[in-house]
């Protein structure tokens, strides 16, 4: 996954592209709550506060997308963090 943060050019249009995707589900990592969509084109993770970082992953559709996010939900759950899927 790659991280894009405040400063980069990208950051803008992730953002809106996060806040308009499908929600997917959420864990709580480390007393944070990560909030996980999917788009047609990225997989994306972010804070649900106030992100100033956002975690995506390409994918080639939508469904791709959510298998991805499912996969990494499950990935968390395994490591013991609490998970709530859509």
């Amino acid at each position: 996954m790659q991280i894009i943060t405040v400063e980069d050019k990208e950051f803008d249009a992730l953002l809106e592209a996060f806040k308009q995707g499908k929600f997917i589900g959420k864990y709580w990592k480390k007393g944070c709550v990560q909030v996980v969509c999917a788009t047609r084109q990225f997989m994306l993770v972010a804070s649900d506060t106030n992100p100033h970082k956002i975690a995506i992953k390409p994918a080639r559709n939508i469904s791709e997308a959510e298998n991805l996010a499912l996969q990494l939900l499950a990935r968390e759950e395994e490591r013991g963090n609490q998970v709530q899927r859509d």
